[in-house]
């Protein structure tokens, strides 16, 4: 990634607001898909809905409340905003962002999320499994019937086991092999982020 452009950098600080943080600051307890929803809509549930009974009994509980509301209309706002200009880069991208950033593991700096999402990661893996199976097989074992078997690792299970692998000495020769998913992963965001920054510049918002 280009660290030396500041807009990268307050890009990557909103997207991880938006994917980890900003439903529960809209004062939502959603998934992601409904949170969306909600801000295609256009609408925060809950606002011009007060009832009578819910009014503060002093004129201090009132600006409280008023207070409270129009941060929350301000976070919503944000979030409005954000998922505009994910809309706008189309969902290729979006998704690659939501990935990278809505994920807190991270494989040498890249989200584990994004990684595990990668064609080469999800080659590589079905190749493995592919093999192990085979090995069973020769070895006298019976396959399950079925799409998956018992303890089959998922992609993400699988590219832990990769790196750890790789770190410890145990697959040095798969090495070549990471690297080849790291670098897909990283350009594969670095895409995205370009995109999302050039909307943001496009939005008049620096």
């Amino acid at each position: 990634m280009n660290a030396i452009d500041p807009s990268w950098a307050i890009a990557e600080q909103e997207l991880r607001w938006f994917f980890r943080d900003a439903a529960s600051a809209c004062g939502l307890r959603s998934s992601m898909g409904s949170f969306v929803d909600i801000l295609r809509a256009g609408v925060l549930p809950g606002e011009n809905t007060r009832e009578l009974r819910e009014t503060p009994d002093t004129v201090e509980g009132l600006v409280a409340g008023l207070e409270r509301d129009r941060k929350r209309f301000g976070v919503f706002a944000r979030a409005r905003r954000v998922h505009q200009l994910l809309d706008a880069i189309g969902v290729h991208h979006a998704r690659t962002l939501e990935l990278a950033y809505g994920c807190e593991n991270t494989v040498q700096r890249v989200s584990l999320s994004l990684v595990a999402d990668c064609s080469k990661a999800i080659s590589a893996h079905r190749t493995c499994v592919d093999a192990v199976r085979s090995q069973n097989a020769k070895n006298g074992g019976t396959p399950q019937r079925g799409p998956k078997q018992v303890n089959e690792p998922t992609v993400r299970d699988w590219v832990l086991w990769l790196m750890t692998a790789v770190k410890t000495g145990k697959a040095a020769q798969m090495r070549g092999m990471l690297d080849e998913i790291l670098g897909e992963a990283t350009q594969r965001l670095d895409i995205a982020l370009v995109a999302y920054c050039e909307q943001v510049r496009g939005d008049g918002v620096q």
